[in-house]
């Protein structure tokens, strides 16, 4: 038995999270310990057929879901004690459908310098979407390849935002998604985006071919060596339609 606080940790067990309700094999999330166990669960590895098996689990946000408290965006890289960390949604590459029903996520933490593809998601599949989620008062910090909502996507970005700070040690973060070969749709980046040492990006770092970005925009404050207000890289058969850049 566990004893659960107000956001779904264990009192206990740190590590220990509140497991969501399952409504038609779609997770219902209602706090930031519902966040981290389905990010576990996501991120679960079987070892003995070399797969990640819950790679299409469903997810929709039923509230707004605050994790740490405090200036965690203007924190620059500095974790107050009894922050937590966050694990990105991973799972190589995740199929299901995120829907955060117009719910915001606040407060996340990432900082570590020796790791890239980081992000909300780490890596989306062709058949995976995340939709009408934003992301406010976070910061994430790695080596290359951040993005906000999502680091590298081949799927499916709606309704999206990020007012959180976006930051890598060298090139391709994006305040919405750093690499992209899917859709990103009707999305907008207010955080702040830094590159330290080498090529920055804008709202989406590098929209590769096949890439779309449509009505979307970016207002957020851009300092890198090579940035753009919405794209910095996009190929020659990436489409960018109807955005802008204040």
């Amino acid at each position: 038995d566990h004893d659960w606080d107000d956001n779904g940790f264990c009192k206990n067990y740190p590590t220990h999270y509140q497991k969501p309700e399952e409504v038609n094999g779609v997770y219902q999330i209602a706090n930031a310990g519902q966040l981290y166990w389905f990010a576990a669960y996501v991120n679960t590895y079987d070892y003995d057929n070399a797969t990640y098996p819950n790679v299409a689990a469903n997810a929709v946000l039923t509230a707004d879901i605050t994790v740490n408290e405090g200036d965690v965006a203007g924190c620059d890289g500095t974790k107050t004690e009894g922050w937590r960390d966050w694990t990105p949604i991973i799972g190589i590459h995740y199929m299901g459908t995120f829907d955060g029903q117009g719910h915001v996520i606040r407060g996340l933490y990432f900082n570590d310098t020796r790791v890239g593809n980081i992000g909300l998601f780490s890596n989306l599949n062709k058949e995976g979407k995340i939709q009408n989620v934003g992301l406010e008062n976070s910061y994430f910090r790695g080596v290359a390849y951040v993005g906000g909502i999502c680091a590298y996507s081949n799927g499916t970005i709606e309704n999206c935002y990020n007012a959180g700070t976006i930051t890598a040690e060298y090139d391709y973060v994006g305040g919405l998604v750093a690499n992209n070969f899917g859709s990103i749709v009707n999305c907008y980046n207010t955080g702040n985006i830094t590159a330290d040492k080498d090529t920055g990006g804008g709202g989406a770092a590098w929209n590769n071919s096949g890439g779309t970005i449509k009505n979307c925009y970016n207002s957020g404050t851009l300092t890198g060596g090579s940035m753009n207000g919405v794209v910095q890289i996009n190929d020659k058969d990436g489409t960018v339609e109807n955005c802008y850049y204040l």
